[in-house]
């Protein structure tokens, strides 16, 4: 009985930290993402940059995010992975990169 309620307070502790922490950590993922897609939307597509060049432009700790370019689209997604996904779209206008 008291292995079953030691085991029940541990996961009603680890559910409680995953949640509280998650809080905390999706508005920075948030940012890191959107500052990943806009930063390499405007190096590829108004800078006209190649990837590897752009890569250099990434601050210190955007390793996390996935960026993944669409040249047909004219759109970057920059993901980490089961917390954040944001893109940025080329508008042609003049306008540059968008955030969605």
């Amino acid at each position: 009985m008291k292995k079953i309620r030691i085991t029940l307070l541990s996961l009603a502790l680890l559910l409680f930290l995953g949640v509280f922490g998650y809080r905390f950590v999706k508005p920075t993922a948030d940012v890191i993402a959107s500052y990943g897609a806009r930063v390499v939307c405007s190096c590829v597509f108004v800078g006209g940059r190649s990837d590897d060049s752009c890569a250099m432009d990434l601050e210190e700790g955007m390793e996390i995010a996935r960026l993944e370019i669409d040249r047909k689209e004219k759109r970057v997604t920059a993901t980490i992975p089961l917390i954040s996904k944001r893109s940025a779209e080329f508008i042609e206008d003049g306008t540059g990169c968008l955030l969605d």
